[in-house]
């Protein structure tokens, strides 16, 4: 197991607590769900470079969850961008698994009836990734 999928579960279960408590079981399900795809793909795109350093090559990650449910694009935007969470969260596993992160990184958090087809799909036609360097 790598070190970023190490660190990307210590950060699923302090999410899955949270949510829980937060949300309840059901939604805290979907919820988990969404930040783990997310990890994922996250994790996906570090790259080694000189004398085996890690970094993450990208300034900007915008993130869109979209539902046509204007309910769950509220609690999206509940748990992930009005406590910072999401961006919290994905600097947290980037910084424990020992990766470089660019200056000035951010987390841009997007919900939409749709998503659009110039990010990357990740979920289910639910959630969707734009790297930016």
């Amino acid at each position: 197991m790598s070190h970023f999928s190490q660190a990307g579960e210590r950060v699923e279960r302090g999410f899955r607590h949270w949510a829980g408590k937060t949300f309840g079981a059901a939604d805290s399900d979907d919820l988990v769900k969404m930040l783990h795809a997310v990890l994922e793909a996250v994790g996906a795109r570090i790259v080694t470079i000189a004398r085996g350093q890690r970094m993450f090559p990208f300034s900007k990650l915008t993130v869109t969850l979209a539902s046509p449910d204007a309910d769950r694009r509220t609690l999206y935007q509940a748990a992930f961008a009005e406590s910072g969470r999401f961006e919290n969260d994905i600097r947290e596993a980037l910084e424990a698994s020992g990766c470089q992160i660019p200056r000035g990184f951010s987390v841009e958090f997007v919900t939409r009836e749709t998503g659009d087809r110039d990010d990357e799909e990740i979920h289910q036609g639910r959630a969707f990734l734009r790297f930016e360097k």
